[in-house]
């Protein structure tokens, strides 16, 4: 079939007409997380971890610098934050390392840039729930 110029106009006509019914706007807003996607992202946290946990024993006791390094062996593939559908962050630490979900939470009273997971496996939502370390000086003081 050749392209003549009412060919043309008649398909730009039909284009148009069809896309008439769209919302002018896109759509911007998130579903709010629900508990069952903190729930899947606390798993995919603990697979994570197990992960980095036995990368560390083949490797002396130290953590790698991205998840990466955990496929194929340790890991098939990256986990996805269930509501931001990315991977899960890692960041490693002077002691260790944090796990975090990338998607919005606060729906569930998660601070910003929570829940996170710590290299001693507590899973949480707000800064304030990770266990605070001992203080040395008051112990031996005792």
């Amino acid at each position: 079939m050749k392209i003549n110029a009412s060919n043309l106009a008649g398909a730009l006509i039909v284009l148009f007409l069809a896309g008439c019914g769209q919302p002018s706007t896109p759509q911007t807003s998130a579903a709010p997380a629900k508990k069952e996607e903190l729930n899947l992202l606390k798993t995919r946290m603990n697979d994570a971890f197990a992960a980095l946990e036995m990368y560390s024993v083949d490797n002396d006791y130290k953590y790698p610098p991205n998840l990466d390094k955990l496929r194929p062996k340790y890991l098939d593939e990256i986990p996805l934050d269930p509501v931001s559908r990315q991977p899960i962050v890692y960041q490693k630490t002077e002691t260790g390392f944090l796990l975090g979900g990338s998607g919005d939470y606060s729906s569930l009273e998660a601070e910003k840039g929570f829940p996170k997971m710590n290299q001693d496996g507590f899973f949480v939502i707000k800064e304030a729930d990770f266990p605070k370390a001992p203080d040395l000086e008051t112990e031996s003081a005792e």
